[in-house]
C-alpha cells in the first residue's frame, strides 16, 4: 500500500465520521481519539506452581499515553525456582475518529524474567525478539507485530516481508485477536514476591513503517503475586539471642541443591553462633535458576530489665491522661516505653520515656504498662508494634523474665458531657466548582459547643464554621465533599488540614458528637459548541478559509471562544488541512470538532507575453534573447512564478535563411512549458528603373530588373556587372530605342549578366 493510499483511507474514515453528523464513534464510549477497553489478562499451563487468581481485568478506558493496571493475579510456588505458565492478552482497540493503526503488542523485559511466542494471534502477525520503528526510532522488547503486504513505505523504501519496521500496521478496531505470551520467571528474591508484567501496545506510526505517529501507545500492566517463592529464610534479622543459643535455618524445600556459606549444604541448618553473623544460602533447580538469599543473627548478652511501677490519673473524656513511672531501670542501655491498653491488651497509644501524656480518649476502663528493654540491642524482644497484644509481651518476658517486665495499672475516664450533633442539611447538595452552598444544622445539644466542618473526599478538613449554620465556598476543583455538624465538649474543636478520622465521635461517653453529609462539586457534561464552520471543505489554494473563532457554552465554566489548532500542508500536488477545535472544562470533560480541508492542486503556468514569429531583411540584426517569464496569475501559496532561458538555432548567412529562438523548461511544480520564435530573413525585390538618356551610376536589384529606354542607342553600349546584388552603368551606357535591357539577380548571391535585345531596325 503507498503512502497516498494509507493517507485516503484514512481521510476517509475521518470524512464518512464528519459527513454522518457525528464528532466521535468510539467502541470504548469515551471521549479520546485512541483509547483501548475491555483489557483482559488469562495466565493458564501453569508449571512449578498452582493458580490462586489466574484472570486480571483492566476497568475502564485506557487513553494513549496512560497506563493501565490491572487487579491481582496470584499463584502458590509447588517447586523451587523457576515458574512458567501461558498470559493470553485480550483487549478492544478504540480508533475514534481517526485510523491509528495497531501494529505491535511487546512484553516489556524486566529481571528474571523470558518470553517465548505463545499460540500465533491471527494471520499477518509475526514474533520477533525486538521491534525498532523505522521512522520513529523507537525500540520495544519481545513481542508481535503486524506484517502488512505494502508495496512501498513512506520512509523506509520498499516494504520488506518480516521487517517489523517495514511493514503496516492493522485497524482491528472490532477484533485484534488474542494475544499469548509463554513467560517464564527465575525469582531473585526471598519469600512471596510482588512482580508487574507490563505489555506495550503501539500504533504503526511508533514502530511501523509511518511517517505520521498517532500517539496511540498504551502500556497495560498486570501486577502478579508468587507466594513462598525463593529461598524461605526469614525477610528479618534473627534475635537478639544470646551466644551459643541453638538456631535452625530453614531455607524452604523443593530445589536441586543447597549451598550455605558456612560450608553446610541440605535445605535447613543448625548453627550455634558466639557472636552476630550472617549465613547466605544459594540454591539451583533442574533449570539452572539460581537465587542466593542471607539472614543476619543478632547476639548479644542478655539483659535484666525492671519495669517499675505505673501512676496513672483517671480523667474525664476529652482531657488528657497524665502517666509516669518510677523503680524501672535507668541503665543507658535501657529504653523505657508507657502503653495504653484497652481490657483485652490491644494497644491504643504508646509513650517514649519515664513520664507524659496519652491522648484523650472515649469513657471506659484501660490498662496503662510500663515496658522496660534495653531496646534493639537487647537480648529480649523489641518494642511490640500496634497491633501487638501486650498479654503475648507478658507472656514471653513471663518465659524469659530477663528481656523485660511488664506491670499494669487500671485507668477509668468517665464522660463529662452528652455532645448530640443533630442532623446537617446543605443547599445545594450538587453544585459547580467554585460555587457556594448553605449548611444547616438542627437538632444539635445547645449544651456543648458547635461547629460545621467541611472535609475533602479523604477526610481533611479544609473549612470550619463555628456555629450551627453557615455559607461555604468550595474550591475551583471537582470533587466530593462531606459537610458535618460537629458538637463537641472542652474546646475540642479541631483545625483545617487535620483529618476528621482522628476524632472518634458518636460512642458512649466521647467528648464529641458528628454527623455527616454528602456533597458534590462536579460537571460530567462536555462544552456544546456553536457556530461550527463546516466539517469538510473542499477549495484550491487561492480559497482556504481563514481561521474562525468557536463559540463554546458549559454548564459550569461559562461561555468563551476557541480557535483551532493546524495539522497538515499543501503543495503543487494539492494536499490536506485538519484544524481540530477543543476544549476541557474544569472537570476535564473534553469536547473537540474536526474540519477537514481538502486542497486541490497548484494550477499550472504559462508564459507571458512569448514573441511572435518576425521578418528581417537582410543584413538587420537578431533581436536579443531574452529568457521567458511564467506566470499562473495567482498570488500567495497558489503563486507558479518564474522565467525560463532560451537557446538559439542559426540556419541563416545574415541576409538569407531562418533563425529560431527556443524556450523550454518546466515551472515550479513541474509542468513542462515550451515555446519557439522563428525569424526569417528576406531579399526585397528591386522596382523597375526606367532610363530616360545617358545615365551612368550604380543600381541595385533584387531578383529581375527591368532597364528600359525610349531612346534610340548605339547598339554597341554595354554593360558592366560585379556582383550579384549590383550593376554598375558605365558612364554613357544606353539601351537601343526599342529595345529591352534585361539584368537577372536571383537575390541569392548568384546573378547574370545583361543583354541588349533589339531589331534590325533599332540598328539604324
Amino acid at each position: 500500500m503507498s503512502t497516498y493510499s494509507k493517507i485516503y483511507i484514512e481521510l476517509f474514515f475521518i470524512f464518512s465520521f464528519l459527513l454522518s453528523g457525528y464528532l466521535m464513534v468510539a467502541q470504548c464510549t469515551g471521549s479520546n481519539l485512541c483509547e483501548v477497553c475491555g483489557v483482559t489478562a488469562m495466565i493458564s499451563n501453569v508449571q512449578g506452581a498452582t493458580i490462586d487468581s489466574g484472570s486480571s481485568t483492566i476497568t475502564g478506558n485506557v487513553s494513549a499515553g496512560g497506563l493501565g493496571i490491572g487487579n491481582l493475579l496470584e499463584v502458590t510456588a509447588t517447586a523451587c525456582g523457576t515458574v512458567s505458565f501461558d498470559l493470553t492478552l485480550d483487549f478492544d482497540w478504540d480508533q475514534g475518529v481517526n485510523v491509528n493503526w495497531i501494529h505491535g503488542v511487546s512484553f516489556q523485559s524486566s529481571p528474571g524474567w523470558s518470553v517465548s511466542q505463545g499460540n500465533n494471534p491471527g494471520a499477518g502477525w509475526i514474533y520477533q525478539n525486538s521491534i525498532v520503528g523505522c521512522c520513529s526510532g523507537a525500540a520495544y522488547d519481545s513481542g508481535y507485530y503486524f506484517d502488512g503486504t505494502a508495496t512501498t513505505s513512506s520512509c523506509c523504501g520498499g516494504a520488506t516481508p518480516g521487517n517489523p519496521a517495514d511493514n503496516y500496521g492493522v485497524d482491528c478496531t472490532t477484533d485484534c485477536g488474542s494475544f499469548v505470551f509463554s513467560l517464564e520467571y527465575c525469582p531473585s528474591g526471598n519469600g512471596d514476591i510482588l512482580e508487574a508484567m507490563t505489555f506495550t501496545l503501539t500504533d504503526d506510526g511508533e514502530t511501523g513503517d509511518w511517517n505520521q505517529p498517532a500517539g496511540c501507545i498504551f502500556d497495560l500492566t498486570f501486577p502478579i503475586l508468587f507466594n513462598d517463592i525463593g529461598i524461605q529464610l526469614p525477610t528479618t534479622a534473627i534475635g537478639p539471642v544470646c551466644p551459643g543459643d541453638v538456631v535452625t535455618l530453614n531455607a524452604g524445600s523443593g530445589c536441586d541443591a543447597y549451598q550455605w556459606s558456612n560450608g553446610d549444604s541440605g535445605s535447613s541448618i543448625v548453627v550455634f553462633p558466639n557472636m552476630t553473623s550472617t549465613y547466605c544460602v544459594t540454591t539451583t533447580n533442574i533449570s539452572s535458576c539460581l537465587n542466593s538469599n542471607c539472614v543476619d543473627i543478632i547476639v548479644e548478652d542478655c539483659c535484666d530489665a525492671m519495669a517499675g511501677t505505673v501512676s496513672a490519673t483517671s480523667v474525664c473524656t476529652g482531657d488528657a491522661i497524665p502517666v509516669s513511672v518510677t523503680g524501672n531501670n535507668m541503665d543507658a542501655v535501657y529504653a523505657q516505653y508507657l502503653v495504653l491498653t484497652d481490657l483485652a491488651g490491644n494497644i491504643i497509644e504508646t509513650l517514649n520515656g519515664n513520664s507524659g501524656s496519652f491522648s484523650p480518649q472515649p469513657a471506659g476502663d484501660y490498662l496503662v504498662y510500663s515496658y522496660n528493654t534495653d531496646g534493639v540491642n537487647s537480648c529480649g524482644l523489641p518494642f511490640p508494634p500496634f497491633n501487638t497484644n501486650m498479654n503475648v509481651v507478658d507472656a514471653n518476658c513471663g518465659v524469659d523474665p530477663a528481656c523485660g517486665m511488664v506491670s499494669a495499672v487500671p485507668l477509668n475516664i468517665q464522660s463529662c458531657c452528652a455532645p448530640l450533633a443533630g442532623t446537617i442539611t446543605a443547599n445545594p447538595a450538587s453544585l459547580c466548582p467554585g460555587g457556594s452552598f448553605t449548611a444547616t444544622a438542627s437538632g444539635f445539644s445547645t449544651t456543648s459547643d458547635q461547629a460545621i466542618l467541611l472535609t475533602d473526599a479523604s477526610g481533611t478538613i479544609v473549612d470550619i464554621i463555628v456555629g450551627g449554620s453557615g455559607t461555604f465556598t468550595l474550591g475551583m476543583d471537582c470533587a466530593n465533599y462531606e459537610v458535618c455538624s460537629y458538637n463537641y465538649c472542652d474546646g475540642m474543636l479541631p483545625s483545617t488540614g487535620s483529618n476528621i478520622s482522628s476524632f472518634a465521635c458518636g460512642g458512649v461517653g466521647n467528648d464529641c458528637d458528628i454527623t455527616c453529609t454528602s456533597i458534590s462539586a462536579q460537571d460530567f457534561e462536555p462544552a456544546t459548541f456553536m457556530n461550527l464552520p463546516s466539517g469538510l471543505v473542499m477549495t484550491d489554494c487561492a480559497n482556504i478559509p481563514l481561521f474562525q473563532p468557536v463559540t463554546w457554552t458549559d454548564n459550569c465554566d461559562g461561555t468563551g471562544t476557541i480557535m483551532p489548532t493546524e495539522t497538515g500542508s499543501y503543495n503543487c500536488n494539492g494536499g490536506t488541512l485538519l484544524r481540530v477545535y477543543e476544549y476541557e472544562d474544569i472537570c476535564g470533560n473534553f469536547a473537540q470538532f474536526q474540519q477537514a480541508i481538502l486542497v486541490d492542486p497548484t494550477p499550472a503556468a504559462t508564459f507571458v507575453n512569448p514573441p511572435a514569429n518576425i521578418t528581417l531583411i537582410c543584413g538587420d540584426p537578431l533581436p536579443p534573447l531574452v529568457p521567458l517569464i511564467y506566470d499562473n496569475g495567482l498570488s500567495g501559496g497558489c503563486q507558479n512564478r518564474g522565467q525560463i532561458a532560451g537557446t538559439v538555432n542559426d540556419n541563416s548567412n545574415g541576409c538569407t535563411g531562418l533563425v529560431q529562438y527556443e524556450w523550454t523548461g518546466t515551472d515550479a511544480c513541474g509542468n513542462i512549458l515550451s515555446h519557439t520564435q522563428n525569424i526569417i530573413y528576406i531579399v526585397p525585390c528591386a522596382p523597375n528603373h526606367n532610363l530616360s538618356g545617358t545615365e551612368s551610376g550604380i543600381y541595385d536589384y533584387e531578383t529581375n530588373g527591368i532597364i528600359t529606354s525610349t531612346q534610340i542607342i548605339d547598339a554597341t553600349a554595354r554593360v558592366d556587372y560585379d556582383s550579384a546584388i549590383e550593376i554598375n552603368m558605365n558612364v554613357g551606357f544606353e539601351v537601343v530605342l526599342g529595345a529591352t535591357f534585361n539584368a537577372f539577380i536571383d537575390g541569392c548571391n548568384s546573378g547574370g549578366g545583361g543583354v541588349n535585345i533589339q531589331s534590325e531596325s533599332d540598328n539604324q
